[in-house]
């Protein structure tokens, strides 16, 4: 702003003035006092500016309402501290990625529970499931209830003549991902998965459903699998699943009364103080007992872990990791305009290429008249069709324009969708 008193600029913030009042300085006349001259700029409004609350960005300027003009040094005020040129632009923060989120989910068959499950991927938007007691064999396809466009399944059924049990991890089809059947001991109902991390170790991630209560076997293939993993390098594990020990109270990590199978317990719990392991779920999951787990190596890496309510008698584990997963990212591609082409140009461009590559025959090699024909074309696509260049595409060929714009109105009508799936599935 300039004093129209002595024609000194002053940069708005150092007056007190925020971007909105600023604005509507254009239609009013708002008083204000020059620090250099002391003197006010009129106004016809019945208020001072230096009466309301502004907001200033920068620090506040020398106090000079009890001082007279006199004891003032007009020569320091002359200069405001904080001048209106040159202005730096600050250097904005550094977005944190997104925490990776992961569900527990025990499903109890997800053949009749299509609707419900859905409902829960909506709401929570996991990056990683790892679901328990899917119930599924060799006759249904992964596809059947997940996109490969959002998805990439791991599964492992069980393949023995009684019904029931199987494991499946889904990953963000984003994020860099691997099956590693290596750590897969035995006939337990385990499976590893690889995530390649940006600048840190792989995350190894385990989905596991212990059947039995007293399955010592399980507990081997579990101690083992850790051991092949440590063997390597340092690396990040997340394991979650049914592990079925209802006997550790995990808020004192301690075992209740009246356990059943007291070695099989304490040996688990040897197992996860030997590899560095904590179990991080502390609220029930299942009729009082903590059955469904979330188990890591990384416990200050956790964002925040809350359970859901289920599609089974179980309750969902949701829970969010502060790592960053590659991800895979898909390269521009240029796309041509058909519609805009001027194809009366590209004929008369290769109009005369027939009379050309005829006049060379006798003298060069197919593969010189190929490489002839071949740029002279792809010149006249060059020249002549319009491109434009697409970016990744995240949905789905028929999710057009006014689709879209339903889909942002809705997502900003329920921001509790990612804020708090709580409460969203819970509103299902």
């Amino acid at each position: 702003m300039m004093c129209e008193t002595c024609d000194t600029w002053y940069h708005i913030h150092c007056q007190n003035i925020n971007d909105s009042t600023y604005e509507r300085l254009g239609s009013t006349s708002v008083a204000w006092v020059c620090l250099k001259c002391n003197g006010p700029n009129y106004s016809t409004i019945l208020f001072d500016l230096h009466g309301l609350e502004a907001t200033n960005r920068f620090s506040t300027l020398s106090d000079t309402s009890s001082l007279s003009i006199d004891s003032v040094d007009l020569q320091a005020l002359n200069q405001p501290k904080h001048a209106s040129s040159p202005i730096h632009p600050r250097p904005q923060a550094a977005k944190c990625a997104r925490p990776l989120r992961i569900i527990n989910v025990n499903c109890q068959s997800l053949v009749n529970k299509k609707g419900p499950f859905y409902n829960l991927l909506d709401s929570s938007r996991p990056d990683v499931i790892i679901a328990t007691e899917t119930w599924l064999h060799d006759g249904i396809l992964s596809s059947e209830y997940f996109s490969s466009d959002h998805y990439t399944i791991y599964r492992r059924d069980r393949n023995t003549d009684t019904s029931g049990g199987g494991v499946l991890i889904a990953v963000n089809r984003d994020i860099m991902s691997t099956r590693e059947e290596t750590l897969e001991v035995g006939q337990a109902e385990m499976i590893w998965v690889k995530v390649t991390i940006k600048g840190c170790k792989n995350l190894y991630i385990c989905g596991c459903y212990r059947a039995e209560s007293g399955d010592a076997d399980f507990v081997e293939a579990f101690n083992t699998s850790l051991e092949r993993i440590a063997g390597s390098t340092n690396n990040m594990v997340i394991a979650g699943g049914d592990f079925n020990f209802p006997g550790w109270d995990w808020r004192d990590n301690t075992l209740k009364p009246r356990t059943q199978f007291v070695a099989l317990h304490n040996k688990f719990g040897d197992i996860l103080n030997d590899f560095g392991l904590t179990q991080i779920v502390t609220e029930p999951t299942r009729f009082g007992n903590i059955l469904d787990l979330i188990i890591t190596n990384r416990p200050n890496q956790v964002h925040r872990t809350q359970i859901l309510p289920g599609i089974s008698d179980h309750n969902v584990v949701y829970t969010e990791f502060d790592v960053n997963p590659m991800r895979k990212k898909q390269t521009a591609r240029k796309i041509p305009l058909l519609n805009k082409a001027d194809w009366e140009g590209f004929k008369q461009f290769t109009g005369g290429l027939l009379y050309e590559m005829q006049s060379l025959g006798d003298f060069t090699s197919v593969e010189e008249l190929w490489l002839l024909f071949k740029c002279k074309i792809q010149e006249g696509i060059n020249k002549f069709i319009p491109f434009k260049n697409a970016k990744t595409k995240e949905s789905c060929p028929w999710v057009r324009g006014q689709l879209k714009r339903k889909i942002r109105r809705r997502d900003k009508a329920f921001p509790i969708l990612i804020s708090d799936p709580w409460t969203t599935v819970e509103a299902f």
